[in-house]
């Protein structure tokens, strides 16, 4: 059967539409820490990698729908910056590095990169992402862009909901730290200054 590049795309927002709305329903359950949370955290972690493998593989397989704008050059720089943001990210993280979202009571790190952004390191994967679909132009790498997008906005407040509970000074570092880009914070838990 040979299916339409509609068809293909259909699917994949369908797939992405449903991978949300299932990941959405488990950060939302009633039972924010311990064991549930546990498994949650795992799960949010195999659909980054997932989706980060995703990215590779948007680059080698055929897009469906017209390529979209793409410039090599831009996307070169974009990954370079996202190399060099991962890399202040692991730094002045040291131990507290973790994939997994719930904290791992190592401290809770507000120097270096995240004097300025609390998710330096989802900044830099979104960022290599996009890289990627700059460099190519092709409609499946920006799909993926868009589910990382949505998959960080969910691990992050799942996240954020276990680094409060940690670290009651998150509420004040949120709430002067950019979430994703160096600017004055909001959180879920704290108000814009």
């Amino acid at each position: 059967m040979v299916r339409s590049p509609h068809m293909r795309v259909a699917g994949f927002a369908f797939i992405t539409g449903a991978l949300a709305r299932t990941v959405g329903n488990m950060t939302r359950s009633s039972h924010p820490t311990g064991e549930h949370s546990s498994a949650r955290g795992w799960t949010l972690v195999a659909i980054q990698f997932a989706l980060m493998a995703g990215v590779v593989a948007a680059w080698f397989l055929p897009s469906p729908g017209p390529a979209l704008p793409h410039h090599l050059g831009v996307g070169i720089v974009a990954l370079a910056i996202a190399v060099l943001l991962g890399a202040l990210a692991v730094r002045d993280l040291g131990q507290s590095l973790t994939p997994h979202p719930d904290p791992n009571h190592q401290g809770l790190r507000t120097h270096g990169i995240y004097s300025r952004i609390r998710h330096p390191m989802y900044t830099a994967v979104m960022l290599a992402a996009s890289s990627a679909a700059l460099a190519n132009g092709k409609l499946t790498s920006w799909s993926v862009v868009v589910a990382l997008v949505i998959l960080f906005e969910i691990k992050t407040r799942h996240e954020e909901r276990h680094l409060v509970q940690a670290y009651p000074a998150y509420v004040d570092y949120a709430t002067h730290t950019g979430k994703y880009v160096p600017m004055r914070g909001v959180s879920d838990h704290g108000k814009r200054e």
